[in-house]
């Protein structure tokens, strides 16, 4: 049996559903803050947590590989809450969670792949 290497990298899918909730223009807005802003923390509530620590965390928007952030943290069973576009909180009791911070890469070309539920790992892909 080889050795393998550990993943890189985990692969998350946003769906369409999170956009017409915050929308692409404030999402864009955040990684204009990922990339500039020293203390600017993503948060991205997930049912499992990874069992294996990456470095990475690629999103599929639109059915392409679209962006890679730089993991900071993997919290499990916090209260989380969180702001909403339009006013008020939205609360996740005992979630799980990554802090996701800069630089965010955007993927230097069309990479289709299509959206899945949960994680993925991977190597290095950009």
């Amino acid at each position: 049996m080889k050795n393998q290497a550990p993943p890189d990298a985990i692969i998350l899918t946003m769906p369409e559903k999170f956009f017409k909730e915050y929308t692409l223009e404030k999402f864009l807005q955040d990684i204009h803050r990922l990339n500039t802003e020293d203390n600017f923390v993503w948060y991205r509530v997930m049912k499992k947590l990874p069992k294996i620590k990456t470095i990475y965390c690629y999103w599929i928007v639109g059915g392409k590989l679209k962006y890679r952030f730089e993991i900071a943290n993997f919290i499990r069973n916090r209260t989380m809450r969180f702001a909403r576009p339009k006013g008020g909180l939205r609360t996740f009791e005992n979630a799980n969670t990554i802090e996701l911070v800069g630089p965010v890469i955007e993927a230097p070309y069309d990479i289709p792949m299509q959206g899945f539920r949960g994680f993925r790992y991977s190597e290095l892909i950009f």
